[in-house]
């Protein structure tokens, strides 16, 4: 052996570091290399042929090597999971390794520490993980659920109001849950029932700033106290809860893709399938997931989802996938935990409705259909808010169920002036 070099992926810590041996005599593509001849390309081949680093990339050109300094590397031992890419050349003094470059040219042997670390490998994604890609059948809830288990996934509710206004203290919304939670209880004994006359659809609607947005994000905290000041049938019936929060808005929004055409139709012409926008929406927001070291933004994950026919995937499937989790996480047995309570929120709905009016439409009628028709054991219970302008039937149309209008009421200048 010539030359053994300690290695660490960005954004791992030491106990993942792995090392590479480089004799005399090597091999790659099949032709035997010198170690005098041995370059970086070569070391990025022998490199790319890691399980660790093959199952993240796709060649060995998404990987940058950089040389460092052992001693800096462990000073940082403590941080190194949280460094960036710029930390490699600030923190490490790490140089970037052309492929050119010889290792005779890299690395000094006789001053090299052999416990320490030598190169950092930055993987530079252009495409998700292999297994990921093929996506799976969209129309079965058990594929879903173990291909969204490949992504490295960061369950928990995410705020909808990320900035100014997020920690106000909350006023005047007392009539707002008092008349949604009045809806729910009213709906709670006829669950099983396929009556829409049952099950109307909750609507806050109001105009631009007046806390939608944010009585969503408060909306579990609010519906537990409800739970909790009820009879024992309730508290023991809503002791599974979920709120799932998503939006047509900031982060996630309608755009051109949530518009696909359902080929599923036996009509002589495609329908637009707004229901798949919104399921996709669930999956992406209950899970967050994640490829291992880059963020996956929902765009990115909406066009790989659309890339392996995501048009069969309906709201129902996506409420048995959280279902599914649910038990697996709470470590309950499926067939004596009480059912889902699952609280969706669905912010800025009017974005669809502004950008295709079927789409919209078509989310109206499915989002009705699984509240008269839920999977087992889930029960379903839809918010949608908006900025609404005019009659609020020109939104919900191509479905019969009743909405039930939440009041939003502005606030006093009492409360303006508390918080």
């Amino acid at each position: 052996m010539e030359l053994s070099l300690n290695c660490l992926i960005l954004g791992q810590t030491m106990s993942e570091c792995f090392c590479v041996d480089i004799g005399e005599k090597n091999f790659s593509d099949g032709f035997e290399v010198k170690f005098t001849d041995f370059k970086v390309s070569h070391l990025k081949k022998k490199l790319f042929c890691k399980p660790s680093i093959k199952n993240l990339i796709q060649d060995e050109n998404e990987m940058d090597i950089y040389r460092v300094d052992s001693k800096k590397v462990d000073d940082e031992t403590n941080n190194l999971q949280g460094f960036i890419k710029d930390d490699i050349k600030n923190k490490l003094n790490g140089e970037l390794m052309k492929p050119k470059l010889k290792l005779t040219n890299c690395f000094n042997t006789e001053v090299m520490d052999p416990e320490g670390i030598h190169i950092f490998i930055v993987l530079n994604h252009t495409g998700p993980p292999r297994g990921i890609a093929q996506g799976p059948d969209w129309s079965d809830a058990s594929s879903v659920y173990g291909w969204i288990q490949k992504f490295t996934l960061d369950r928990g509710n995410r705020r909808l109001v990320k900035s100014f206004g997020k920690n106000f203290e909350l006023y005047q919304r007392e009539d707002t849950i008092g008349t949604l939670w009045n809806a729910i209880k009213k709906r709670y004994p006829y669950r099983g029932e396929d009556d829409k006359n049952y099950h109307p659809i909750p609507v806050l609607a109001g105009g631009p700033g007046t806390g939608k947005s944010r009585f969503l994000d408060e909306i579990e905290r609010l519906l537990r106290h409800y739970i909790d000041e009820s009879d024992e049938e309730i508290r023991n019936g809503f002791a599974n809860m979920v709120v799932i929060n998503t939006t047509y808005g900031n982060g996630s929004p309608a755009n051109n893709k949530d518009i696909r055409f359902d080929i599923r139709s036996n009509s002589t012409t495609n329908s637009t399938n707004g229901e798949t926008s919104l399921a996709l929406r669930i999956l992406f927001e209950y899970f967050q997931p994640q490829y291992e070291f880059v963020k996956l933004t929902f765009s990115a994950f909406n066009t790989l989802c659309n890339k392996s026919k995501a048009v069969d995937f309906t709201l129902d499937t996506a409420l048995e996938v959280i279902h599914a989790d649910f038990i697996k996480q709470s470590k309950q047995e499926t067939s004596s935990c009480s059912p889902l309570v699952l609280v969706l929120g669905i912010d800025e709905f009017n974005n669809l409705h502004d950008l295709e009016k079927n789409a919209c439409k078509d989310l109206i009628k499915s989002i009705g259909g699984v509240m008269c028709n839920s999977p087992a054991k889930i029960f379903f219970i839809p918010i949608l808010t908006g900025t609404i302008e005019g009659a609020i039937s020109k939104y919900i149309t191509g479905s019969m169920h009743e909405p039930i209008l939440l009041p939003l009421r502005l606030l006093n200048d009492d409360d303006a002036i508390n918080i």
